[in-house]
C-alpha cells in the first residue's frame, strides 16, 4: 500500500536505511500481526503497541538517514 504511493525512490531508500530488517513486510506478515491480538495466543496481553516495521521505530532517531 505504501510502496510508491507517496514516497519517492530516494525517500524510500532513506527510510529503509534505518530499517534493520530491510523492506516493508509482505501483506501476509502484516495480516499475522493484525490477527494476533484477537487470537488465544494473546489472551494475557493488554495495552500493547505492536509495530511491524522491521525494527525501524527503534532506530528512527538514533541512526542517521542515508542521503541519496
Amino acid at each position: 500500500m505504501v510502496k510508491g504511493a507517496f514516497i519517492s525512490d530516494a525517500g524510500n531508500k532513506a527510510i529503509l536505511s534505518r530499517a534493520p530488517l530491510g523492506p516493508y513486510g509482505a501483506p501476509s506478515e502484516i495480516a499475522s500481526v493484525v490477527s494476533f491480538p484477537t487470537s488465544d495466543d494473546a489472551s494475557s496481553i493488554t495495552g500493547e503497541t505492536i509495530c511491524p516495521d522491521g525494527g525501524r521505530r527503534v532506530l528512527n532517531y538514533s541512526v542517521p538517514m542515508v542521503e541519496q
